[in-house]
């Protein structure tokens, strides 16, 4: 009883809410991201310089994890496929005028959200190929 585990609405809103704030916490068009911070014009002491380099480095393993969850539980072909789905409903939503790209800025936003469509497909796709198929993704050993 103790090895149950579901994926119910508060697990798919906390894998989506993880890869929205990977994504946007990186680069957003609002001008508090951490691309914004490394490349502000004002004085910054040594100690903000480690800080950054530390803040980098969280981002860059978040990113790499999410991702190699992703690439994993959709696979080879899974990847180009639902990247291409998430893409052409994207273009849609433009197209029929439900989303209106007015400036730049709302261009990079949709982008946006769909890299983090995708993200969040492969995470959550990772716990359903797991339980229905009982494929689970380890990292492979070296020959061990």
């Amino acid at each position: 009883m103790g090895n149950v585990h579901t994926l119910d609405l508060g697990g798919a809103l906390a894998r989506v809410l993880l890869c929205v704030f990977v994504v946007f916490s990186a680069y957003n068009v609002s001008g508090y991201s951490y691309f914004h911070w490394v490349t502000s014009d004002r004085l910054q002491p040594p100690a903000e310089h480690v800080l950054q380099i530390a803040v980098a480095g969280a981002l860059g393993f978040a990113f790499y994890t999410i991702g190699d969850i992703t690439r994993r539980s959709l696979q080879k072909a899974g990847v180009p496929l639902v990247s291409t789905m998430f893409a052409a409903f994207a273009w849609y939503l433009v197209e029929a005028e439900w989303v209106e790209l007015r400036t730049f800025e709302d261009l990079i936003t949709a982008i946006q959200l769909t890299v983090v469509a995708i993200l969040t497909f492969g995470v959550c796709f990772s716990f359903l190929h797991y339980r229905l198929g009982g494929v689970k993704q380890v990292e492979e050993t070296g020959g061990y």
